[in-house]
C-alpha cells in the first residue's frame, strides 16, 4: 500500500490518497479522503460547550505497529478527560433505550483470501482482533450483537433473514476484494436494510480518483499528483505514489 498525504490550505484537514497494489494484477483500490485535525484547545471548547468541566489533557498518545504498518492518523492522539457538571448531574436526563437494540456485525470473511493482510490471509492478529472486538461489544448491555462473516451466503442471508441494522466494519470489501468494498452497501440498499458508514455512491466516489477530484465540495484540498494510463501503454516515467508516513 502507497500513502500520500498533505495538509490543507486552511489546516485543519489531512488529505490522504491511498492505493493498494497487487504484483500481478495492478491496483486494487485508489482512495480519497480527508480526515479533520482538533488542537487540544479546540477538543477543550467542544467539552465544555455540551456540558462537560474540568477537562484535562493526558498528553499526547503515540502507537506503533507490531507489522510494521502506516498507522495513519492513529499514529498520534491525544487523551482527555471531563466530568459531567454538577448542574446536569442533579437532574438526570430519562434515559432512552437505543432504536436498533438489535444489532448484527458484517466483517470480513476469514475463509476467503485477503491479499490486504500479511500473507495474503486472516492470520492470528486479525483473529485476536475481530475476538477482542466482540469483549467490547458484550459490554454494551442495552444491545445484542450477532456476527456475519460468511460472504458466500451473505446475500440469502440477508434475503432470507434480514437484520434490523447493520454495524459494518466489512472494510474488506464484499469477497475479501477492496475493488468492491462499495458493494456492502449496495447489497444492503437493495435488502432495504439500515447500516452504519458511507452508502455505495459515497464509496464509489472516495475510490475513485477523477470522480472525487471533480466533486466541487473537495475541489478546494490539494490532491496528490496522479495519472490514469492504460496498463498496456502505461508510460515507464510515470512515477509511482511516494508512500509517507
Amino acid at each position: 500500500m502507497a500513502c500520500h498525504r498533505r495538509l490543507a490550505k486552511d489546516g485543519e484537514c489531512i488529505v490522504s490518497r491511498e492505493v493498494i497494489t497487487h504484483a500481478e494484477r495492478g491496483v486494487m483500490a485508489d482512495q480519497f479522503y480527508a480526515e479533520r485535525l482538533y488542537s487540544q484547545a479546540q477538543l477543550t471548547g467542544l467539552l465544555e460547550k455540551v456540558g462537560f468541566e474540568a477537562v484535562r489533557c493526558h498528553g499526547s498518545l503515540e502507537a506503533g505497529s507490531e507489522r510494521g504498518q502506516d498507522l495513519g492518523m492513529m499514529a498520534h492522539r491525544l487523551v482527555l478527560t471531563a466530568r459531567v457538571s454538577r448542574r446536569q448531574a442533579s437532574s438526570p436526563p430519562v434515559r432512552s433505550l437505543p432504536p436498533y437494540p438489535q444489532v448484527t456485525v458484517l466483517l470480513g470473511d476469514p475463509s476467503l483470501p485477503d491479499t490486504t493482510k500479511v500473507d495474503g490471509k486472516f492470520n492470528p492478529l486479525d483473529i485476536d482482533t475481530i475476538e477482542r472486538l466482540k469483549v467490547a461489544l458484550g459490554e454494551l448491555n442495552d444491545y445484542e450483537f450477532s456476527y456475519v462473516d460468511d460472504h458466500q451466503a451473505l446475500a440469502s442471508t440477508l434475503r432470507a433473514e434480514p437484520p434490523a441494522f447493520v454495524f459494518n466494519l466489512c472494510d474488506e470489501g464484499y469477497w475479501n476484494r477492496a475493488t468492491m468494498e462499495l458493494h456492502i452497501p449496495a447489497l444492503l440498499d437493495m435488502h432495504g436494510i439500515s447500516y452504519s458508514g458511507a452508502g455505495p455512491r459515497a464509496w464509489g466516489c472516495a475510490t475513485t480518483r477523477t470522480s472525487s477530484a471533480d466533486s466541487p465540495s473537495l475541489s478546494t484540498f490539494p490532491r496528490p499528483w496522479s495519472r490514469t494510463s492504460d496498463r498496456t501503454t502505461a508510460s515507464p516515467h510515470c512515477p509511482p505514489p511516494s508512500r509517507h508516513s
